[in-house]
């Protein structure tokens, strides 16, 4: 019995050494490196059991008290963290450095082997045939889809105008559930009159739920995970979104095959051109596949677009200074009457652009990014062993006073041509860059140009306040914990 014991305690120990010789290169890093004081199995994790108010403010005390980059251990994964557009230019322009950290295995839960969450050979072939459907030509084919589903969020703007402040989020989060659910999956969503909510409040749920796990190393194991209200939460999202995805991949799948015509008509949904894709050539995608890419492309361009939207529009009534001039441009170009933009008037509205861009660096699509280098990665004299983890702040790099004039305010002034000259090209990555780059930028862009140039013709925004003043959170996306609260006014333009 007692050397049955000994055995056992010998083998554990045997096994316990071996896996921390394996990963004495990671703590022989760790001790080079500045950062905080690490505590057995958690590491650093305790350190963002914190409200989400507070989670932006932990991750930038990181870089206020030590030295970067900064070094940090999430559970047993140690993590370098950058945020010098230098820095960034060589991690994100690398194919080493393409692949995404293993931590993202818990999102994979809800996304799969999606273009988000996928990594390899097989990201690069999925990305390279996806890509170039979502292009100009694209945007400008669904523009009246686009246009459609706005004009009802304009007659329920209108409802609430002179009726106080009010929080604008909800009304464009379900305008652009219907927009992407039409162009993308060729589904009459219907939100905007009640329909689909289920999928839509799953979809919403997919940030606060998927990070909460992946930023607290003690759910990381299934065996407790399991036991706590966030596993049926998991469930409930991954059963409704999966579902609902499936059908829509399903339905297109078999009108393609069933399908007289040659290839897909060019307005075409986005499932439609890939399913044909598949049809000529089944061996480049299966069905999984294809699920999971087209509910990450929905949930990234949704969430987005989204977001950007809200955020504008409260930056417009904070800073009525700039709302003035993008109104102006928006009538010189396209006029005083709601939907009458061309597509060819999109490349002149330069100073909309400006105003977009500038929110797209206060609230960065993905604030953090985790990458894992393929094999060992120097970087300036410090090399990078193949497993160790890279998070790169897309966040602070973004609001760098080396790179920008008034970098905590909406300052749209930021874009001027002779600004963005001077600036290293890397300060400003919204869309993420190199080969991990968003394949939606194109049609996110003409998203929100188009809705703002619909709110700007029908209305005056007002707000309260400056965007220091907004609570911001952080999940997998930059958030406001203060709301989207704005006023509107119908606007009456001055002969």
């Amino acid at each position: 019995m007692a050397a049955g014991l000994m055995l056992v305690v010998v083998m554990l120990l045997s096994l316990f050494l071996q896996y921390h010789w394996k990963r004495r290169h990671l703590y022989k890093l760790s001790m080079k490196l500045p950062g905080p004081p690490a505590l057995p199995i958690v590491g650093n994790g305790l350190s963002f059991l914190c409200r989400h108010e507070d989670i932006l403010a932990v991750i930038s005390s990181l870089t206020e008290k030590y030295a970067r980059p900064v070094r940090f251990w999430l559970g047993p994964h140690l993590f370098l963290y950058f945020s010098y557009a230098e820095h960034l230019e060589k991690i994100l322009s690398s194919t080493k450095m393409a692949h995404k950290h293993d931590i993202y295995s818990f999102v994979k839960i809800y996304l799969g082997e999606g273009l988000i969450t996928s990594s390899g050979e097989k990201h690069k072939k999925h990305r390279k045939l996806i890509q170039p459907l979502l292009n100009a030509k694209f945007a400008s084919r669904h523009m009246e889809t686009f246009q459609k589903h706005i004009n009802i969020l304009m007659e329920k703007l209108s409802a609430s105008c002179d009726k106080g402040t009010f929080d604008i989020h909800d009304m464009i989060h379900l305008c652009f559930a219907d927009i992407i659910g039409e162009s993308l999956l060729g589904m009459q969503m219907k939100s905007q009159y009640g329909q689909n909510l289920d999928y839509v409040h799953a979809s919403a749920d997919v940030y606060t739920v998927g990070y909460k796990r992946l930023m607290r190393p003690w759910y990381h194991p299934d065996l407790i995970y399991n036991f706590t209200s966030g596993k049926k939460d998991q469930s409930r999202i991954v059963d409704i979104s999966y579902n609902f995805i499936k059908n829509y991949v399903i339905k297109a799948l078999y009108r393609i095959r069933t399908s007289k015509n040659d290839g897909t008509d060019i307005r075409a949904p986005l499932v439609d051109q890939i399913a044909d894709l598949i049809n000529k050539d089944n061996s480049i995608m299966n069905e999984n596949n294809f699920i999971y890419h087209m509910y990450t492309i929905y949930l990234a361009s949704e969430d987005t677009m989204t977001i950007i939207t809200a955020v504008l529009c409260m930056c417009f009534g904070m800073y009525p200074e700039y709302q003035k001039i993008a109104a102006e441009e928006v009538r010189s170009i396209c006029g005083e009457t709601s939907g009458s933009i061309s597509y060819d008037d999109f490349s002149k509205l330069s100073y909309l652009d400006m105003c977009i861009r500038d929110v797209l660096r206060l609230i960065p699509i993905a604030p953090i990014i985790a990458r894992q280098p393929t094999e060992d990665f120097v970087i300036d004299d410090l090399v990078i062993p193949k497993n160790c983890g890279i998070v790169i702040s897309l966040f602070e790099v973004h609001r760098d006073p080396k790179h920008w004039e008034n970098p905590n305010h909406f300052h749209p002034d930021h874009f001027l041509p002779e600004a963005v000259r001077t600036r290293h090209p890397f300060a400003f990555v919204p869309f993420s860059a190199g080969p991990r780059s968003c394949v939606g930028k194109v049609l996110a862009m003409f998203g929100l140009k188009l809705i703002m140039v619909n709110i700007l013709q029908q209305f005056e925004i007002e707000g309260d306040g400056k965007f220091p003043d907004i609570v911001l959170s952080c999940d997998i996306t930059v958030r406001s914990l203060s709301g989207y609260n704005v006023r509107l006014k119908k606007r009456m333009w001055k002969k």
